[in-house]
């Protein structure tokens, strides 16, 4: 917080205006292909909420860490990209980031993506990023999730229903280049055949 002086002479006054720096004005900006959201719940949702298949919403690290009431929904092809898992921390006690593809998202092989974050369930939240694919008995799965370049830390430690990154429904993908910490459970997959078309290009790090 800075305060500054003004002294305005010819009427005899000071005045004292206060200037508070370490907040930086909530906005999301840009237009299809490319938004760009400070990293505050609403701005981030009101970009998401514009944003049309295959646009990319870049996230700025405003000051470094964020509180989101709740989690940014991601129904379509999207990517969310941070400004790196060293640059931005986002804290929840819930779930902070739900990708759940709707119809169009599936039929059309929208790829949604989450990269460049650092999230933080602050020893509370049992999932940080939840993945919701298409119906056991659709006939085609959600095929393209890429979840790489997080890092997610300090999940609950209840076994039962945790999973730092959990899918349900037939979800096909790539998971890469995360490192996860305090994490009681790091991944948890469950649905039917959710293995298949998976691929594993890079190692999962672990704290």
């Amino acid at each position: 917080m800075l305060v500054r002086k003004l002294c305005a002479a010819w009427l005899g006054l000071s005045v004292w205006m206060v200037v508070d720096r370490g907040t930086a004005e909530a906005a999301c900006t840009g237009a299809s292909p490319t938004w760009t959201s400070t990293p505050d719940y609403v701005s981030i949702g009101s970009c998401v909420g514009s944003a049309a298949p295959g646009d990319t919403i870049q996230v700025t690290p405003g000051n470094g860490m964020e509180a989101w009431p709740g989690p940014i929904s991601l129904t379509r092809g999207v990517s969310l990209i941070g400004p790196g898992s060293d640059k931005l921390t986002v804290t929840s006690a819930d779930v902070l980031v739900a990708v759940a593809p709707d119809a169009p998202a599936i039929d059309g092989d929208e790829i949604i993506r989450v990269s460049g974050f650092t999230f933080d369930g602050q020893g509370t939240a049992l999932n940080l990023v939840t993945v919701s694919g298409a119906g056991a008995t659709s006939a085609k799965p959600f095929r393209n999730l890429v979840i790489d370049n997080n890092k997610l830390q300090n999940t609950g430690d209840v076994t039962s229903g945790s999973g730092a990154i959990s899918s349900v429904g037939q979800v096909r993908g790539v998971i890469y280049e995360n490192v996860f910490d305090g994490c009681n459970v790091i991944l948890k997959i469950m649905g039917n055949d959710d293995t298949a078309e998976w691929e594993s290009r890079a190692p999962h790090r672990c704290k």
